[in-house]
Parts: C-alpha cells; sequence; structure tokens
C-alpha cells in the first residue's frame, strides 16, 4: 500500500481528510491532505460570546479555531481535540465566513509541514477606510511550534498555484524564535 493509499485510509476509517499529490513545477512532487474547518469531526469549545472549535488533521495535529465576532484567530499542534489550549499563530478582524470550509495540509516526509486556509478580514487602508479581504494565509508547521509565513490575495488569478507554491518555500524556513 502507497502512503497515499495509507493517508486516504486513515482519513476515510474516521477523519475527515482525504490526500493527493501536488504537481509544482521544479519541486519534488508533494503531498497535500484536506480536511473540514467544522463539522461533525471536530470539537466545539465554544463559551458564551466567543466561539472556539478544534478539527483533526493528519499526522496527530489539530487545528483550533476562534472567532469572537470581531476577532479571529487559529493555531496548530500535535495533539488530541480533548487537550489544552492550543496557542494562536495568527488573529485578524474576521469578517463574512471569516475561515474557508477546507483547511489544506502540505506534508514533508509523512508530516505535515505547512498549512493553506481561505481567511476574510478587515483591511483598514491608510485614510481609516475599511475593507474585507479575501486571503489564503499560509502557515509553516513545525513539529513544537507554527508560524504564520505569507498570505496571497484569494482574487487573484491562479492563487492557488501561488498559495501552494509559498507552502513548498515555507517548508524550507524555520518559524522564527519566541524571545
Amino acid at each position: 500500500m502507497s502512503f497515499v493509499e495509507a493517508l486516504t485510509r486513515e482519513g476515510a476509517s474516521g477523519s475527515a481528510w482525504r490526500c493527493h499529490f501536488l504537481h509544482l513545477s521544479a519541486e519534488p512532487q508533494r503531498i497535500a491532505c484536506f480536511s473540514p474547518t467544522s463539522g461533525p469531526s471536530c470539537l466545539d469549545q465554544s463559551d458564551e460570546g466567543v466561539r472556539v472549535w478544534r478539527c483533526p488533521g493528519p499526522g496527530g495535529y489539530i487545528v483550533e479555531f476562534g472567532d469572537e465576532g470581531n476577532w479571529a484567530g487559529i493555531g496548530f499542534a500535535k495533539g488530541r481535540l480533548r487537550g489544552p489550549p492550543v496557542e494562536s499563530v495568527a488573529s485578524w478582524r474576521g469578517s463574512g465566513r471569516v475561515f474557508g470550509d477546507k483547511l489544506q495540509w502540505v506534508m514533508q516526509g509523512g508530516k505535515p509541514g505547512a498549512a493553506i486556509i481561505r481567511i476574510w478580514r478587515i483591511d483598514t487602508n491608510k485614510d481609516g477606510d475599511e475593507q474585507e479581504v479575501q486571503e489564503l494565509a499560509v502557515f509553516r508547521l513545525e513539529h513544537a511550534r507554527a508560524c504564520q509565513y505569507a498570505t496571497v490575495n484569494a482574487r487573484q488569478l491562479s492563487a492557488n498555484n501561488l498559495a501552494e507554491q509559498r507552502a513548498s518555500d515555507a517548508l524550507k524556513w524555520s518559524c522564527p524564535r519566541q524571545q
């Protein structure tokens, strides 16, 4: 059984994620897995006024989402759905849907090494005018930590391909050490 077949079967037997090969020019072949950002495989940990939920991913990873109405955040960790809080690696003024329906996990050496998610946020220009922005946020995942690597304007031509290229670049980068 190939690695992809094993991942797809494992995902099908409890988690809701699926994997396939990414074909990036001038890059070694990579595997990407997709998981839902909400639904029956996720665990709701919401409190009054703050929505918090966790969803499983491949390789023992979880992703934690938070949305309190004005601010949204995301965090990644190795662990269980029912575990300690996950440190947020990015936060923003949420707008509209806030999070896309799927999270893309880019695999490195059989483990998640990067992640891509569609987000909606409020951007304020230098004149104080606000507008809704739709982006693909790219994160680097390391064994004990995660960090945001890049964002891609989701409305530009070939945005998904560009985000996958940024995720591939992130695999060669280390998250900065926290002070």
